[in-house]
């Protein structure tokens, strides 16, 4: 298996990206754990049936990482001009709506943040009040649930008046 680039011989550093030339010698290699025999019967399959119609793939081509990929790109390269400018707006058009999407919660993330203090504290105000004319409300009836007790009321009675257990009547 051979993975070339293609260079500028004076700059070397200046490559064609995204341009490879991929060279897979079959007589050379000789696998030698399943895991690679595997992979070489992968390869054989995709080079010898898959054409120029990637769609119709065999499944387990389709389920393995790097000849998916393979397919993907046979896919592409199958398109015609028109086919290949309307799949790539597609995609611009997506990295375009994910852009905005960011900046835009970027943006409101900031002005949002304030808001959404002002709005957890007004709520957390009114949540605290509540809990705490609930805990009043239940203060009250357990004092009431005392006086009672001691004027002889029974704890059925208190609890039916109270709206308190009967059990925690009797544990006054």
């Amino acid at each position: 298996y051979h993975d070339y680039a293609i260079v500028n011989t004076e700059h070397p550093e200046r490559r064609i990206e995204g341009l490879h030339l991929v060279f897979v010698e079959l007589p050379k290699f000789k696998p030698k754990t399943i895991a690679e025999r595997k992979m070489a019967v992968l390869w054989l399959r995709f080079l010898t049936e898959i054409g120029g119609n990637a769609k119709e793939a065999p499944t387990e081509l389709l389920e393995n990482e790097l000849t998916s990929k393979a397919l993907g790109i046979v896919e592409k390269s199958a398109m015609s001009e028109s086919q290949l400018y309307a799949y790539e707006q597609f995609w611009r058009a997506v990295v375009d709506e994910q852009v905005l999407i960011d900046d835009g919660f970027n943006r409101g993330h900031k002005e949002g943040r304030k808001e959404g203090r002002k709005e957890g504290r007004k709520e957390g105000r009114k949540e605290g009040l509540k809990e705490g004319r609930e805990e009043g409300a239940k203060n009250m009836a357990i004092e009431t649930a005392r006086k009672m007790k001691d004027d002889g009321l029974s704890d059925e009675l208190i609890a039916r008046y109270t709206g308190l257990p009967t059990e925690t009547v009797s544990n006054l």
